[in-house]
């Protein structure tokens, strides 16, 4: 299931992901650095799932 979704909107997921963590670009206004922090996090777990999802599986 997980794989249709990527292969329709891969680039919506870490979007979805960051709105599912609370994360809004008020936070980049105020302290961009903590904003990376947690879009870095946001990529690295997107990754990994896709990675297992549809590579590894």
């Amino acid at each position: 299931m997980l794989t249709i979704f990527f292969r329709r909107n891969p680039e919506s997921f870490p979007k979805q992901l960051s709105e599912k963590e609370g994360i809004k670009e008020t936070l980049k206004e105020e302290n961009q650095m903590r904003w990376m922090q947690k879009m870095n996090n946001i990529r690295n777990v997107a990754m990994e799932i896709v990675s297992n999802e549809l590579i590894f599986c």
